[in-house]
């Protein structure tokens, strides 16, 4: 556990990157419909900027200038507000399956 919790920011780092690479490469993409690449390109960026975010809030907690509090307040936003595009992102996500693959006209109510 101590080795987790020393290197907690550097695996962050490496998940930032994955996630900024899975988005270009969900781009060049040819198999998926635009509509579908896109979703999915939306919810690499949003996972990437609350991990960005999450991130920030971890290194400039504890700081008790007013540039921490500010840090730590903005970052907690952006993790908050990027849960709600992330999900939102979902959402349209399963309505591009079920309208594309499922050949349904209207996604399902619930």
């Amino acid at each position: 556990m101590a080795f987790l919790r020393a290197h907690q920011l550097n695996i962050m780092l490496v998940e930032i990157g994955m996630c900024a690479m899975l988005a270009l490469l969900t781009l060049v993409l040819n198999t998926l419909s635009k509509k579908r690449k896109m979703v999915l390109c939306f919810m690499e960026i949003g996972a990437m900027v609350m991990l960005i975010a999450d991130r920030f809030a971890y290194k400039y907690r504890g700081i008790t200038s007013d540039l921490g509090w500010w840090m730590v307040r903005i970052s907690n936003f952006l993790v908050f507000f990027s849960i709600l595009f992330l999900l939102n992102a979902f959402t349209d996500y399963l309505i591009s399956i079920s309208k594309e693959d499922l050949n349904n006209p209207k996604p399902p109510k619930n």
